[in-house]
């Protein structure tokens, strides 16, 4: 049964990727960012805040945001859910034109167009903190898995503080993205994936300062690392194509 499954799923991306895509691989040497996401399924870019203004600007409002009582409330709050038990949304407290700005700089349309060979559109934007939670909670968030928003699908994630191994490193095996349609199963152990599945691929771990910037398409495998200590705070943004395997959300902003 597995089997088939994963041949339909072959076929179906396939065939959407041969109906929506015309991508034009030779102008990638136009767009260093879509090159190195086609390559590896990753890419960053450090100090993306001294690059992009609008970047500049959530930096800016976040170094004072984190000096508030909402956001020590945030970071204390005891999250009911135990599927997210780690995580608490800040997206309410930004401005939403800025974070409109952000998600559609030219810089990421442009790229991720690029990447996908067809028009992009917004899905989710979230600014989200990340903290230590029991060790029962963890394998809600810990396990490798594939994400199943698109066929088409790229996430970026701006770093509103320093990350480092303590607080929460993306991780991802490096050129899995070329095959989603292989192991999809959402419960996937770290030995699973990194020694039995895929013990030849390169396992990125991302840390990174306050307004770097990664992306990753995250059909590839990828998880994010147990918090040892301290707190992770990332802007994320998801890009789609036209019709998504999920459906678009009434509120992009995911609160």
């Amino acid at each position: 049964m597995h089997y088939f499954s994963q041949i339909l799923n072959k076929y179906r991306y396939k065939v959407k990727k041969k109906l929506l895509s015309n991508i034009d691989i030779s102008k990638d040497a136009n767009y260093e960012f879509a090159s190195k996401l086609r390559k590896s399924g990753f890419a960053k870019i450090k100090e993306f805040n001294k690059q992009n203004e609008n970047a500049r600007k959530i930096i800016s409002f976040f170094k004072e945001f984190k000096s508030s009582k909402d956001f020590e409330k945030e970071l204390n709050k005891d999250n009911d859910y135990d599927r997210y038990k780690y995580r608490s949304h800040l997206t309410k407290y930004f401005d939403k034109s800025l974070l409109t700005n952000y998600a559609e700089d030219n810089f990421f349309l442009d790229n991720v167009e690029q990447y996908f060979g067809t028009k992009p559109f917004v899905r989710v934007i979230d600014a989200w903190l990340d903290r230590p939670v029991e060790k029962k909670f963890e394998n809600y968030s810990q396990n490798y898995h594939r994400d199943s928003d698109d066929y088409f699908l790229i996430k970026t994630f701006l770093c509103l503080n320093n990350i480092n191994e303590d607080n929460g490193p993306f991780q991802y095996i490096e050129g899995f993205h070329l095959n989603p349609w292989k192991n999809i199963s959402n419960d996937h152990s770290s030995f699973q994936v990194e020694r039995e599945l895929y013990p030849q691929n390169e396992v990125i771990s991302v840390t990174g300062n306050q307004g770097d910037l990664y992306a990753a398409d995250t059909n590839g495998f990828h998880k994010g690392k147990s918090l040892i200590n301290g707190y992770r705070c990332l802007l994320t943004v998801h890009y789609v194509s036209k019709y998504p395997k999920n459906d678009f959300l009434k509120d992009k902003f995911i609160y």
